[in-house]
């Protein structure tokens, strides 16, 4: 299961930059990534990510850092609920969400067959 926390850019990323984006299964639904899986952190705007290896790296090399404040927290960009899919008070943590990912860096589960997969990878069907 996904551990969520609350980051901001670190001293390490210069100002204006984007401190992470990063694709992967176990980041939690906003406003503009609502279907999850998804993040940016920029512009000293905290937000909810879920804590992955990437996470964890930009965060050892300070190009992320958590936000625990309670100050700050409040200006934190809403996550989710990932089962109502409505705001929550800004710096709260979603709960987990089930359908998540797996927290190995995998997608979740794919809802296509396995034949529908291999047609799809199959060179003489692509064109």
């Amino acid at each position: 299961m996904p551990e969520y926390l609350v980051v901001a850019p670190g001293p390490k990323t210069p100002k204006g930059k984007c401190a992470l984006w990063e694709v992967h299964p176990d980041h939690p639904k906003t406003r503009e990534f609502p279907q999850g899986g998804e993040t940016f952190v920029a512009n000293l705007v905290p937000r909810v990510v879920a804590r992955t290896p990437e996470v964890n790296l930009r965060l050892a090399d300070k190009r992320l850092k958590e936000v625990t404040d309670k100050a700050t927290l409040g200006t934190t960009m809403p996550a989710l609920d990932p089962t109502t899919n409505k705001e929550l008070a800004s710096g709260a943590l979603p709960p987990v969400d089930p359908n998540a990912g797996t927290g190995t860096g995998e997608a979740p589960p794919s809802e296509f067959s396995p034949e529908s997969q291999q047609q799809a990878n199959d060179p003489d069907i692509k064109g």
